[in-house]
C-alpha cells in the first residue's frame, strides 16, 4: 500500500475528520507536482470554508477560489474515482498527433464528445459534477456528485438503485461517503445499497420517499454516524406524508438525528411528528411544499408549522429555519421559549411586516445570528427591524430580498445601520438595493469595514 493510498483509506473511514484531510493536503503539496499542489489548495479552501461564517467575505473568497481550482482540474480528480469504483471514465480528448488524426478522420455524422462526457460541471452550483438523465447503467440513477472538504463525498440519485449498488459499495475505496440524496426511495432500494460501507454517512436526504423506505433505513445497523436527515413525502396521496412522518416518529431515526429538515402542509403531519421526542435536536428546518400556493393553503400550512413548534420540546435547539410560507407574517406571540437558540432564518413573502412579526428577544434569549429574507423590503419594514429590541445584540445578520432605492427606503436602511452594534457585529451580508446606494454603502463600510459583504 502506497502512502497516498493509506491517506485515502484513513480519510474514507472517518469522513468527519477534517484534520486528516489537511494532513493529506500537506502531503500532496510536498510532492511539488502542480496537479497535486492544486489539489492541496482545493482541500484547504473547502475545509476552511466550512468553519468561517457564510456571511463573511472570507467565505466568498474561499468558495470562489475552490470553484476556480475545481473547474480547472476536475477531470484529473474525478477520473481516478471512476476507475476505482467502476464508473465509466470521463472522456478526455486526445492530444498531439493522435488527437489531430481523431479530429481529421472522425465520422462527421457523430458530433465529438464533450470533455468529461458523460459528466459535466454543474452551472448552478460550485463543486458539483452532473450526470444527464438517460445515461445507461450504472449511471441511470446517479444525478450529481458533490465535492466537499476536497473529496467527492456526496451522491444524489433519482430512480431505482439496483444498478448503482456496486459502485456505492466500492465508494470508500476511493473517497469518503458522507452524504446520500435518495429521492423517491423505497425499501428495495435501501436493501440494495445498505452495508458497512455506509458507516461514515452523516447526512441522508429521503425527499419524496415512501414509508417503506424510511422503515428500511431505520432498520439499518450501519448508520452510527448519521446526524442529519431531510424528510419529506411523495404527496400524490394526501395521507402519505402523515404515514411517513408517523413511521419516522416511531423509529430509531427520530432519536438518532440531530439536524432535521421537514416539509409541512397540514395538521395531521404536524401531529404525527409531535408524537415523538425531538428534544435532542440541535437544528431544525421547516418549509412548505411548492404546491402550497393559495391563501387558504398557506394559512393552513403556517398554522400547522406553528402547532408543531409549540408541541415539541426544543430545549437543545441551536438553529431554526422557517422557509417559504412557513414564517409568512407569523406574529410571534405564542411561541415556546427556546433558551439555546443561536441561529434563526425566516422567509417573508409579504410586502411589509411590523416589529410584531419579528421574534421577541424573550423567546430566543441566546439569539446572535439572524437571517431574514423578504419578497420586498419596504421603508416601514426596515424601520421595524431597526427598532427591534434584539438588533444590537446580534453578531451575524443577513438581509436578502428586493427593496426600493427611494429616499424613504434608504433612510430606513440608514436607521438599521445605526441600530447595529459595531462592538458585537462580526458579519453583515446585504443584497437589497436600498443597501447598494452610495450613502448606505459608505456608512456601512465606515462603521463595519470588511465585516460587510455586499451580494
Amino acid at each position: 500500500m502506497t502512502e497516498k493510498t493509506a491517506f485515502l483509506q484513513a480519510i474514507a473511514e472517518q469522513p468527519a475528520d477534517r484534520t486528516a484531510r489537511l494532513v493529506f493536503a500537506d502531503f500532496l503539496e510536498e510532492t511539488g507536482e502542480p496537479i497535486e499542489v492544486a489539489r492541496a489548495e482545493f482541500i484547504r479552501a473547502q475545509v476552511e470554508s466550512e468553519v468561517v461564517h457564510p456571511n463573511s467575505n472570507r467565505h466568498a473568497e474561499l468558495t470562489q477560489r475552490a470553484g476556480e481550482l475545481f473547474r480547472a482540474h476536475w477531470l484529473d480528480w474525478w477520473s481516478p474515482v471512476c476507475s476505482a469504483v467502476g464508473l465509466p471514465p470521463p472522456h478526455q480528448p486526445s492530444t498531439g498527433v493522435r488527437g489531430w488524426l481523431a479530429r481529421r478522420f472522425r465520422n462527421l455524422r457523430t458530433p465529438p464528445a464533450e470533455p468529461g462526457h458523460p459528466y459535466s460541471l454543474s452551472r448552478e452550483r460550485g463543486s458539483f459534477i452532473s450526470i444527464a438523465s438517460g445515461e445507461p447503467d450504472p449511471l441511470n440513477a446517479l444525478r450529481s456528485v458533490e465535492f466537499a472538504g476536497g473529496f467527492p463525498e456526496s451522491l444524489s440519485f433519482l430512480g431505482q438503485l439496483a444498478h448503482s449498488a456496486e459502485f456505492i459499495h466500492r465508494w470508500s475505496e476511493a473517497s469518503p461517503l458522507a452524504a446520500l440524496d435518495l429521492h423517491g426511495i423505497v425499501a428495495r432500494d435501501w436493501r440494495n445499497i445498505d452495508g458497512p460501507h455506509l458507516c461514515g454517512l452523516r447526512r441522508l436526504n429521503l425527499s419524496g420517499g415512501a414509508r417503506t423506505g424510511v422503515e428500511a433505513v431505520a432498520r439499518s445497523n450501519h448508520l452510527d454516524q448519521l446526524e442529519e436527515l431531510w424528510l419529506d413525502s411523495d404527496r400524490s396521496n394526501i395521507h402519505w406524508p402523515e404515514e411517513l412522518y408517523r413511521t419516522f416518529a416511531d423509529s430509531g431515526l427520530a432519536q438518532r438525528v440531530k439536524r432535521l429538515h421537514l416539509e409541512i402542509a397540514r395538521y395531521p403531519e404536524a401531529q404525527a411528528l409531535g408524537s415523538t421526542s425531538l428534544e435532542h435536536l440541535t437544528a431544525l428546518e421547516i418549509t412548505t411544499p411548492s404546491t402550497v400556493t393559495y391563501p387558504d393553503e398557506i394559512m393552513l400550512a403556517r398554522s400547522s408549522v406553528m402547532d408543531l413548534l409549540s408541541s415539541l420540546n426544543l430545549r437543545q435547539l441551536e438553529s431554526l429555519a422557517l422557509r417559504r410560507h412557513a414564517s409568512s407574517l407569523s406574529a410571534f406571540m405564542n411561541w415556546p421559549q427556546i433558551e439555546r437558540l443561536q441561529r434563526l432564518h425566516l422567509d417573508f413573502d409579504a410586502l411589509a411586516f411590523t416589529e410584531a412579526h419579528i421574534p421577541s428577544q424573550r423567546f430566543f434569549p441566546s439569539l446572535t445570528d439572524l437571517s431574514l429574507s423578504a419578497r420586498e423590503w419596504t421603508a416601514f419594514s426596515l424601520a421595524a427591524l431597526a427598532e427591534w429590541s434584539a438588533i444590537s445584540r446580534l453578531c451575524h445578520l443577513r438581509i436578502s430580498g428586493l427593496s426600493m432605492r427611494d429616499p424613504e427606503s434608504v433612510a430606513g436602511a440608514m436607521r438599521l445601520v445605526q441600530a447595529l452594534n459595531p462592538d458585537r457585529l462580526e458579519t453583515l451580508r446585504v443584497d437589497s438595493p436600498a443597501f447598494s446606494t452610495r450613502v448606505v454603502r459608505s456608512a456601512l463600510t465606515e462603521r463595519f469595514g470588511d465585516r460587510v459583504r455586499f451580494g
